[in-house]
């Protein structure tokens, strides 16, 4: 959320936020976004203000939204081959690793480690 909220500063825009529905988890997401708003910023050592964020986080099942499932492939995508220390050798590895070469060189794109 926070380096969407940075990106909206940037275009000097507003924007919502979407989540995979997880039913252990909307909760306190939503719960944790209400606190974050109330604050003013997030209470991480470098925690920045959301107020361009707008409303709360929606939920909704992944199977129901094509873009949260693009969301979740990039996810998977980025865990598999960014910490990778060999190329793939198995055909259909390879396919997927090219198009993620492919995905990182065509914009900017900002990959969160987390500790």
């Amino acid at each position: 959320m926070e380096r969407f909220a940075e990106y909206l500063d940037k275009v000097d825009d507003l924007g919502l936020v979407f989540g995979d529905y997880e039913a252990d988890e909307v909760t306190s997401a939503v719960v944790d976004f209400s606190e974050y708003k109330d604050r003013g910023k997030t209470p991480m050592y470098y925690g920045r203000p959301l107020g361009r964020l707008l409303d709360t986080v929606y939920f909704t099942q992944s199977h129901h939204s094509r873009f949260l499932q693009v969301a979740d492939l990039l996810v998977y995508m980025a865990g598999r081959y960014e910490m990778r220390s060999a190329a793939p050798t198995a055909w259909h590895e390879v396919a997927v690793f090219n198009a993620w070469e492919k995905i990182k060189a065509s914009g900017t794109l900002s990959i969160q480690r987390w500790p």
